[in-house]
């Protein structure tokens, strides 16, 4: 695992009715543990990650191990059973309770066509889990929207111009909206959205199916504005978003006048 976790039991000594399991992820190998049983186990609000595998213990064949997998509209409602008491297969690890992402993790990811002069920001995939200990009858069933924004640096690529990359995390969202403002006067900014979703041979940097959705000119400023959408019913889902923001290089600075925001959803607007 990437980040270690609280054990899930603190959650029961200091009289929580849940366990929140909220991090990075640093691959998708990140496995984590839960030492309690649970009465329901949800995508929590705050996921990037949009199903998880959940692996535990089938207390009528104590030798047997189950796992279901728990999505946005697919929570896991009842017991799921952890018995520090009692050994996998009897003999093995402990029954503890075993999470782990379904969705490809890849933080070693860069599109092939990046420059080397290019600044790329790479936002890394959180997991999200809600482990209730108490019953409950109502779970929430979708995440809240994904939320970026800041000011833009563009770094020269060679005769004057550059490009700056934003990697957003994107598992099954339904809708993106990319709003950059531009408070110049040059008109020579564009804006490219591009679909990644991650394939899982071949080289770990560049290892994904490409979708481009074009480039769009940003309008000269004062208070000048451009927003492209893309819409999962028909451009499709992705595991990740690439936001390409291009022209007049700023010299390494930060450009206080050109600002991005970005944005996705679980629901199409």
């Amino acid at each position: 695992m990437s980040f270690p976790q609280t054990p899930a039991s603190q959650s029961i000594l200091k009289f929580q009715e849940f366990y929140r399991l909220f991090t990075t992820l640093e691959g998708s190998g990140d496995v984590y543990e839960m030492d309690v049983s649970a009465q329901a186990i949800v995508i929590g609000p705050n996921s990037d990650i949009a199903a998880i595998n959940v692996t535990y213990a089938d207390p009528a064949l104590p030798t047997i191990v189950n796992r279901a997998t728990v999505s946005l509209n697919s929570p896991l409602i009842g017991r799921v059973s952890a018995s520090l008491a009692d050994a996998y297969s009897g003999q093995g690890p402990k029954q503890r309770i075993l999470i782990n992402s379904v969705d490809v993790v890849n933080n070693l990811f860069r599109p092939a066509l990046i420059d080397v002069a290019d600044l790329v920001a790479f936002i890394p995939p959180r997991i999200d889990v809600i482990a209730y200990l108490a019953p409950v009858d109502v779970v929430p069933e979708r995440r809240a929207d994904f939320v970026t924004r800041g000011r833009v640096t563009i770094f020269d690529r060679g005769g004057g111009t550059g490009i700056t990359w934003i990697l957003c995390p994107y598992y099954r969202r339904k809708f993106l909206s990319v709003k950059i403002v531009n408070d110049t006067a040059d008109p020579n900014y564009t804006v490219q959205v591009r679909g990644y979703s991650f394939r899982l041979t071949g080289s770990m940097t560049n290892a994904a199916y490409e979708t481009d959705f074009g480039t769009t000119a940003i309008p000269a400023g004062p208070n000048a504005f451009v927003t492209v959408r893309v819409q999962a019913s028909t451009q499709g889902l992705f595991d990740y978003v690439g936001v390409l923001i291009g022209g007049p290089a700023t010299d390494g600075t930060l450009n206080p006048t050109l600002e991005y925001l970005i944005q996705a959803t679980d629901e199409e607007v």
